[in-house]
């Protein structure tokens, strides 16, 4: 992506439009390879999740992290990219990396005009993060989660049943007091 990016700004100050679109098209070609192969791979990791084969899916989202790296590296402002990246992630259950890519991403893309489905699937892998705290039994972890997530968004009412939901399955553990601090 560096030697694309200095390769355009010079050919930009040369004020050669001609050699600039060459270099673009090149630019633009080895994006959409590892864009479409990161797709690919999220594709038959999925594939292969429905089989029950985890470790293979397991491989396939770290190939798909790998590729669809390498196209935002190539597109750092992207935003559909970044989006497909942060899927990736959270897809092998990544969610602070899916997290991290979509905040960045916001700033990154800021100018493009998509850059709004970054908020929302920050949202989604938030939600799916804390989710995945729940299933775990991770009551204490799902209990601090969804109380950052309520204070983030207070209008959201899913927060505030995950968070009753965690306290409830907390409470079913503890004895005499404990168990009525948590109902």
């Amino acid at each position: 992506g560096q030697a694309f990016k200095a390769a355009i700004a010079g050919l930009q100050a040369k004020g050669d439009k001609k050699r600039v679109d060459v270099v673009l098209t090149n630019r633009d070609s080895y994006w959409a390879r590892a864009y479409n192969a990161g797709i690919g791979s999220i594709g038959d990791a999925q594939k292969l999740l429905d089989a029950g084969v985890k470790d293979e899916a397991k491989a396939n989202f770290e190939k798909a992290i790998a590729k669809l790296t390498m196209a935002k590296l190539l597109k750092p402002d992207h935003a559909q990219t970044i989006r497909n990246l942060a899927t990736a992630y959270a897809l092998a259950n990544r969610f602070d990396e899916a997290e991290a890519v979509l905040k960045n991403g916001q700033t990154e893309a800021a100018a493009d005009t998509s850059v709004y489905q970054l908020a929302e699937a920050l949202k989604t892998v938030r939600a799916n993060k804390a989710g995945a705290l729940l299933d775990a039994k991770d009551w204490d972890g799902a209990i601090g989660y969804y109380n950052q997530l309520a204070a983030a968004e207070p209008t959201n009412s899913d927060h505030f049943m995950g968070l009753g939901n965690a306290y409830f399955n907390r409470a079913q553990g503890k004895k005499d007091d404990a168990r009525k601090a948590d109902y």
